[in-house]
């Protein structure tokens, strides 16, 4: 009311975030009865949303767009009870003297070389490797090579060798890669495997999200309005189609 949108010809943009359901989920899991009873009022506060909209524009003149910025796994408790192999796994309990051990072995120092495990980045600590003039990703394949045997975990990839093309570009690699920012991103990114929950600090959080499998990527991207047809898009989008596609629609750069 007070912006008075959709009240002349020049287009308005207005955008909702609904996170209730974000923070519903990860503690309850989206097949509790607390987020299905969430996903109830969602729906009846969409409802009172479009009818107000219908009221004051016109649902005639609104193209409305429903998306997510991530999905879920169920929770690790709800696989188990369904006979899902799954597991929890927190890199701060691990015990990682053998991964100690084998850096001091191979490189004259141990736990030092580690600077921190904040998920899913392993960071070496580059002052030191300097000082002692080591081949800083000969220190991250050895380090990822430890991660690897531990389960739960289904890749550890140094992130040194994925730049330099010494990878192949899988696309579990190119995802890794994308998230990758030089300067702040780890030398090591950590995947855990197929329904399995990597967390670091406490374990309070029922669902999580944050890998690249498809229930944590796929989400729906609804677009409704004037003129739009009904119809299913199974091809690969992304969520940042929405902006050139609503330039489009709307025929603005």
């Amino acid at each position: 009311d007070a912006e008075s949108l959709g009240r002349d010809d020049i287009p308005d943009y207005l955008s909702i975030s609904f996170s209730a359901t974000d923070y519903i989920g990860h503690y309850f899991g989206p097949s509790s009865l607390e987020y299905e009873d969430n996903l109830m009022h969602l729906d009846a506060t969409l409802a009172a949303l479009f009818k107000r909209v219908d009221q004051t524009v016109g649902l005639s003149k609104t193209l409305i767009i429903l998306s997510s910025d991530h999905g879920t796994p169920e929770a690790f408790e709800w696989l188990k009870a369904h006979g899902i192999p799954t597991g929890r796994l927190n890199p701060d309990k691990l015990d990682l003297a053998p991964l100690y051990g084998e850096l001091e072995k191979r490189f004259g120092a141990g736990q030092p070389l580690v600077a921190k495990i904040q998920l899913p980045w392993v960071y070496l600590n580059h002052p030191l490797i300097e000082e002692k003039g080591l081949d800083a990703a000969s220190v991250a394949r050895t380090v990822a090579a430890f991660f690897e045997k531990v389960e739960g975990i289904a890749a550890a990839v140094p992130t040194e060798d994925l730049i330099n093309g010494h990878l192949t570009s899988t696309p579990l690699n190119r995802q890794i890669l994308a998230n990758f920012f030089p300067g702040r991103s780890g030398d090591i990114h950590l995947i855990s495997n197929i329904n399995w929950h990597m967390e670091g600090g406490s374990d309070r959080l029922v669902a999580l999200h944050g890998s690249p499998w498809g229930y944590d990527t796929w989400v729906p991207l609804i677009f409704a309005g004037p003129g739009l047809l009904p119809h299913s898009v199974f091809r690969k989008v992304e969520t940042i189609d929405v902006a050139p596609t609503l330039s489009a629609r709307i025929g603005c750069q």
